[in-house]
């Protein structure tokens, strides 16, 4: 299964923006209503996720585990 599903199984959209792409990709889901998005981003085998009240985030495994394939398919990791 690719990142891209993993993500969409967990309600997040791929931002097709003209300011990624296969290498600077963004997934977001909006959360609380719409009043918060969630952001997972990855650039310069960096991945940063956040929400938009920087709070802290609990992360599940499944989580986790669509993180992983995302950098495995970017050939950060084997």
């Amino acid at each position: 299964m690719t990142a891209e599903k993993m993500f969409n199984d967990l309600g997040f959209k791929k931002n097709k923006s003209v300011c990624y792409n296969e290498q600077h990709i963004l997934y977001e889901k909006p959360v609380m209503g719409g009043t918060d998005i969630l952001k997972v981003e990855f650039k310069d085998k960096w991945v940063v996720y956040t929400s938009g009240f920087r709070s802290c985030l609990k992360t599940p495994a499944f989580m986790v585990a669509a993180i992983h394939q995302q950098m495995k398919e970017l050939g950060w990791i084997e």
